[in-house]
């Protein structure tokens, strides 16, 4: 370091030079640039939301409908319209039929003397359970007097014994002769039509009314 006046050597720390007096300026240290990034704000993820499983309708209708029930039976409203005998006796009676018919032989099977029967729960378990709980609750329905649920319950069990037929029909036609339809089938279609058929009239003759 040197004195900017005179050009004398300097000794370290010196306030003024030794020769003419000229006062030292001590260097002014550079401002630190910040090595540090500036804080950044914390970044939140997206909090994924639960999604709901997709129900049918007719999954919707066959819960509500079987909660609306389950209040009846709590109440006693069906208990009190059995009592009271305001309920169509044909309707239950189809409704009931409809129901037992699900576990008769609906196909058949012969061969050298042998044969064997199968019901709709051998067949398909899954769809005959689907059948007898839309049988069952025709039967509440119709001793509750809704009729309009009745008919809708009556013609899914029309479905379901057409889609019975359906897959009889199919299977007996790779069995060469050997499979036949039986009675059971036969049931299950007329207890279905008296189910829709019986509430539906008896709701046109109360409209009449």
């Amino acid at each position: 370091m040197f004195c900017i006046k005179c050009g004398a050597s300097l000794p370290e720390g010196a306030t003024q030079c030794p020769v003419c007096n000229q006062p030292v300026q001590q260097p002014t240290a550079a401002p630190q640039q910040a090595t540090q990034n500036p804080q950044q704000p914390p970044v939140t993820q997206p909090v994924p939301q639960a999604t709901t499983p997709h129900k049918s309708p007719f999954g919707q209708s066959i819960v509500s409908m079987g909660q609306e029930l389950m209040g009846d039976i709590r109440s006693g409203k069906v208990q009190q319209n059995i009592k009271s005998g305001n309920f169509n006796i044909l309707a239950v009676v189809s409704a009931a039929v409809a129901f037992f018919a699900l576990f008769l032989p609906v196909a058949e099977v012969s061969a050298f003397g042998y044969g064997q029967s199968f019901s709709p729960f051998q067949l398909n378990a899954g769809l005959a359970v689907l059948g007898a709980i839309v049988a069952l609750f025709a039967l509440l329905l119709a001793l509750m007097g809704k009729k309009m649920p009745s008919v809708s319950c009556g013609a899914t069990y029309l479905l379901i014994t057409v889609i019975f037929w359906l897959s009889i029909n199919s299977a007996i036609a790779d069995t060469y002769g050997l499979g036949k339809f039986a009675f059971g089938i036969t049931v299950m279609f007329i207890a279905g039509i008296a189910t829709v058929a019986t509430n539906f009239i008896n709701f046109q003759l109360k409209v009449k009314k």
